[in-house]
């Protein structure tokens, strides 16, 4: 049976607090952790247990980190009364998952989260998080949406249904997500993310503006710095998206997209001359580009071993074998993601913005990297 077939199967079998508990169990049965003769009534809670709280927790922290496991001690809980110590248990580990690349694990608890607690919007926007990274934009949605809908009108989870929205061709909606989200406080991230939606589309001037907006809000980084560029010279503003891409090349000077619109708005501005040098500075920065590439794929499965050690959380081993590595986007955004596993929170956005520098045209660095900044202290997910 097939995951989708188990959250289907959880959701629909039972109603309140019976229902959830069956939900779970049924969980375990499909991950062979008990048998269906050994699934417990769960009439009522067990009489004399005692109350879970902070101790229950860190005996959980001791177990083996599979998720059957936390899935079962969940179930144990549940049937003590403890549906909500069980949740908080579950979405923690769904969090931490989430920040160390154990998608499927994540998702996995945070399926039975949101069963237990159908009526938090947390679980929902968590799932629709983890959803989003493993690339299931349709169960993103319904997701987001549903934590939405139960009360998260935080600028967070608006701009991640913004792009979820985005990515499932309903651009009207993103569009007006990403507003909800400047309208509750969100608003560097929200104006870069409505921005390069208006450059998506061709709306040079309205990105122009937004994009300017965002830079004056804080959102400096090399990729909105891109973005607003292109937007100038979309817009027909040449020489403010000259100096724009001046600005690109001196903080990402590996940008070669930065140094093809330069040249392309000098030569639309008349300096024939000033155009055919940076075109050849794109070329020369183009050609290294593809040898990375090449370098890259013979060296893929060295980045799938690192990519192994970060999903086992041995985030140590993962950093100094990816520092053997010749630098590439993919090999700085697993470096990106084993520093903000160790807490080191500033060095990953660096890293990352120089992975997205090397192709800003790279969707899933970009959505990683909206993450990142949208990250609260403390949560590594």
């Amino acid at each position: 049976m097939e995951a989708k077939d188990t959250v289907d199967l959880m959701r629909n079998s039972g109603q309140g607090v019976q229902g959830s508990m069956a939900r779970l169990a049924y969980s375990l049965h499909v991950l062979g952790v008990l048998s269906l003769s050994a699934m417990p009534a769960f009439a009522s809670p067990v009489e004399g247990a005692p109350t879970a709280g902070a101790a229950a927790l860190q005996e959980t922290a001791a177990e083996p980190s599979e998720a059957s496991l936390w899935l079962r001690r969940a179930e144990e809980l549940s049937g003590q009364g403890a549906q909500r110590a069980a949740f908080d248990m579950l979405l923690d580990r769904g969090r931490q998952w989430l920040g160390s690349e154990r998608i499927s694990d994540a998702l996995l608890v945070l399926e039975a989260a949101t069963a237990l607690q159908p009526g938090s919007p947390e679980g929902w926007a968590l799932l629709g998080r983890a959803h989003t990274r493993n690339r299931d934009f349709d169960a993103a949605q319904e997701a987001l949406e549903e934590a939405v809908k139960r009360g998260d009108g935080s600028a967070r989870t608006l701009i991640f249904l913004g792009g979820v929205l985005w990515e499932n061709g309903d651009l009207a909606a993103a569009e007006s997500r990403y507003e909800g989200a400047l309208a509750a406080g969100g608003s560097g991230i929200a104006l870069a993310q409505l921005g390069r939606l208006m450059l998506w589309q061709g709306r040079y001037v309205e990105a122009a503006e937004i994009l300017t907006s965002a830079l004056g809000a804080g959102s400096s980084a090399p990729d909105v710095l891109f973005d607003r560029a292109e937007a100038l010279r979309g817009a027909g503003r040449t020489e403010e998206a000259i100096e724009a891409y001046r600005q690109v090349n001196r903080v990402a000077p590996t940008l070669f997209k930065a140094y093809y619109g330069l040249a392309v708005a000098l030569g639309q501005a008349g300096r024939t001359e000033e155009s055919r040098e940076e075109f050849t500075r794109y070329e020369t920065l183009y050609r290294e580009d593809q040898e990375r590439t090449r370098v890259q794929e013979r060296n893929k499965g060295e980045v799938e071993r690192a990519r192994a050690l970060l999903e086992a959380e041995e985030t140590d081993a993962a950093l100094a074998h990816l520092a053997t590595l010749p630098e590439s986007a993919d090999v700085l955004a697993l470096i990106a993601r084993g520093q903000w596993m160790a807490g080191r929170t500033a060095e990953a956005l660096a890293t990352l913005e120089r992975a997205v520098g090397l192709d800003p045209r790279r969707s899933d660095l970009r959505r990683l990297l909206s993450e990142m900044r949208m990250a609260p202290a403390g949560d590594d997910g």
